[in-house]
């Protein structure tokens, strides 16, 4: 943008009549200083507009960042509460596990008290048994000697009385 653009119309045009009646050097000066000085103030205006536009730009920006900050916090705080729980969480259910395990393991060796104490029970009463069987074996092996005896007696007797009979 030239600097004849940023002198508005009608001044432009006063200025050219104004040179074109007098060809004086003197006004030749001040249309430059008055160009220049319209040029400086509509560039402090441009200027200070893109000053208000980069302090709108850094505010909005600013507040972003602060979101995000503050939402990156918030997760991060979320985050830690639900490793917390999770923690918390997966510590009963190690204790419930625990717990858990020791009173099955009770009722194992419980059941296994239980049960060596049904065969020790049942060892015991084999035992016995085969202890009167053998004494009822023993007996009924004297008793069956005693009949043996018994019986060569009485036909060694009976021999005896055919015997006497015959003769």
């Amino acid at each position: 943008m030239g600097p004849a653009a940023l002198v508005s119309v009608p001044a432009m045009h006063s200025l050219r009549s104004a040179l074109s009646q007098q060809q004086n050097s003197g006004l030749l000066v001040l249309f430059f200083v008055y160009l220049f000085c319209s040029s400086t103030n509509m560039v402090n205006r441009h200027v200070c507009s893109l000053d208000v536009q980069v302090q709108q730009m850094k505010s909005t920006w600013d507040a972003k960042e602060q979101r995000l900050t503050d939402e990156r916090d918030k997760a991060v705080a979320a985050a830690a509460a639900a490793g917390a729980k999770l923690r918390d969480v997966d510590d009963a259910f190690r204790r419930q596990l625990d717990t858990m395990e020791t009173s099955h393991r009770a009722a194992i060796a419980e059941l296994t008290a239980a049960k060596q104490a049904e065969v020790d029970s049942a060892q015991r009463r084999t035992v016995e048994v085969e202890d009167e069987m053998r004494v009822l074996l023993h007996e009924t092996d004297v008793t069956k000697q005693n009949m043996e005896a018994r019986i060569r007696k009485l036909t060694s007797a009976f021999s005896d009385l055919q015997q006497d009979f015959i003769r």
